[in-house]
């Protein structure tokens, strides 16, 4: 699987003079990767005082997740004009750097924001996610287990901390905290993690188990986290091979260019 980002969190905004409805229905929104409906609903709420720093924080973050970045950016200054040390609109900063490839002003901007706002869990997990692109896994490892300290049981982080691992090829802990993350959520994504992990371990009946069990669960709907059937039988014929089974490798191949997976010959 292609080496990518992990995932940044969504940091909470804290919103004052709308009902608990409204402020959920937002959230719930911001959770299914709605942007463009939460982005129509903000403008609806705030749409006889817009100047309001929540709001532009809301609406940095959906511009942001939608890929708009000079649009994110805007918002994320306008709410610096409110509050000059806002940590959540300096550190939203640097998530676009991080995003468009310049780890350096990103790991800048983050750890303003850290200091000063230490008590935020999606911060470290996000400057982590800054030292896993930059390859200092050790230090991405420090930061993304802090976020795990402080947040036990999230699913995001603990799915990036078994990624770190991956890279640092320690496949054990790796398999660890992709079992955690299970627990926590079935996800296609984690069980083909966890299947090429256990391959790297010569673990191949166990990688095989994991790959079946991706193939029956439905893609993300985070469109950044989808992963193609065709790749997960690839992944699969490639378990069939170790352990000697040719003919079930060959069929797997087969299926995994029937489903658009360009296998290199």
């Amino acid at each position: 699987m292609k080496k990518s980002l992990l995932a940044f969190l969504l940091f909470f905004v804290s919103v004052k003079g709308f009902s608990q409805i409204q402020i959920k229905e937002v959230d719930k929104l911001f959770a299914e990767y709605r942007f463009n409906d939460a982005m129509t609903l903000l403008k609806k709420m705030y749409s006889h005082d817009s100047a309001k720093i929540e709001y532009y924080l809301y609406m940095g973050q959906s511009c942001r997740s939608l890929g708009h970045y000079n649009l994110a950016r805007d918002y994320f200054n306008k709410a610096l004009k409110v509050d000059s040390i806002s940590a959540s609109a300096i550190e939203g900063i640097g998530i676009i750097y991080a995003q468009t490839g310049d780890s350096i002003d990103a790991l800048r901007w983050v750890v303003r924001a850290i200091s000063i706002d230490s008590t935020r869990y999606s911060f470290y997990n996000d400057r982590g996610s800054i030292y896993y692109v930059m390859k200092e896994y050790d230090s991405a490892i420090n930061d993304i287990q802090q976020a795990l300290r402080m947040a036990p049981g999230n699913f995001v982080i603990e799915f990036n901390l078994a990624n770190t691992y991956f890279e640092k090829r320690d496949y054990e802990k790796a398999v660890t905290y992709l079992s955690l993350a299970l627990k926590g959520q079935k996800h296609r994504k984690v069980y083909i993690e966890r299947g090429q992990a256990y391959h790297h371990l010569n673990k191949d009946r166990k990688a095989i188990h994991d790959f079946n069990r991706a193939l029956r669960l439905k893609d993300s709907d985070d469109p950044y986290e989808r992963v193609s059937v065709g790749e997960i039988y690839y992944r699969r014929a490639r378990a069939w091979k170790t352990l000697g089974k040719d003919t079930k490798y060959d069929n797997d191949i087969k299926l995994a260019e029937q489903n658009g997976y360009k296998v290199k010959k």
